[in-house]
C-alpha cells in the first residue's frame, strides 16, 4: 500500500459566499463545482444537507488535490482550532508571490498575523532547498491559512 498524495482538504464554513470571496477571489483558486448536496452517508454526519464548493489551484486533472468548502445547512456549528493545537490547525499553500497576496488580503480587510517572514528550507523538512517566505492569515471563519513561497536566490555579494 502506497500513498500517492493528498486527495482533498475539507473546510467547514458558515457563509459560503464570504468564503468563496476569500479562497476564489483573493487567493485565486478555481471553482470546479458548487452545488447543494444530498445528506451524507457518513456516520456522525451533521445536518441533512450541505452546500459544497470544490476548488482547485491548477488544471482539473483527475487525481489532483482539491479543496472543498463545506457549509452545513441550515447552520454550521463549531469553532476552528487555534494554531498549533492538537488536530489539523492550519493549511498551507505554495504561492508564486506571497507579498502580492499579502497586500491583496490586507487591503480586503484580512489582517495578517505579522509581516512576511523568511526562514530556511530546513523548517520545511527540506535540507537543500532555497529559503521560504511565509505569512499567516485567518479565513472568514478563523481557519489559519499559511502562504508559502520559495524565496528567490539572494543576489551575489559584490563587496
Amino acid at each position: 500500500m502506497i500513498l500517492h498524495g493528498a486527495s482533498h482538504i475539507a473546510i467547514g464554513v458558515r457563509d459560503m459566499d464570504r468564503s468563496l470571496h476569500f479562497y476564489r477571489d483573493l487567493l485565486g483558486l478555481n471553482v470546479s463545482l458548487d452545488r447543494l448536496e444530498p445528506p451524507q452517508d457518513v456516520p456522525g454526519a451533521p445536518p441533512p444537507r450541505r452546500r459544497a464548493a470544490y476548488l482547485r489551484w491548477g488544471p482539473d486533472v483527475p487525481g489532483s488535490t482539491f479543496l472543498v468548502l463545506d457549509q452545513q445547512l441550515p447552520q454550521a456549528q463549531g469553532e476552528p482550532l487555534a494554531l498549533f493545537r492538537v488536530g489539523v490547525h492550519h493549511i498551507g499553500f505554495w504561492v508564486d508571490d506571497v507579498q502580492a497576496i499579502y497586500d491583496r488580503l490586507t487591503a480586503a480587510g484580512f489582517p495578517a498575523a505579522g509581516p512576511v517572514r523568511r526562514v530556511t528550507a530546513h523548517r520545511y523538512g527540506d535540507l537543500h532547498g532555497p529559503d521560504v517566505l511565509y505569512a499567516f492569515f485567518q479565513d472568514p471563519d478563523g481557519v489559519t491559512v499559511q502562504l508559502d513561497q520559495r524565496a528567490p536566490a539572494a543576489p551575489p555579494d559584490r563587496g
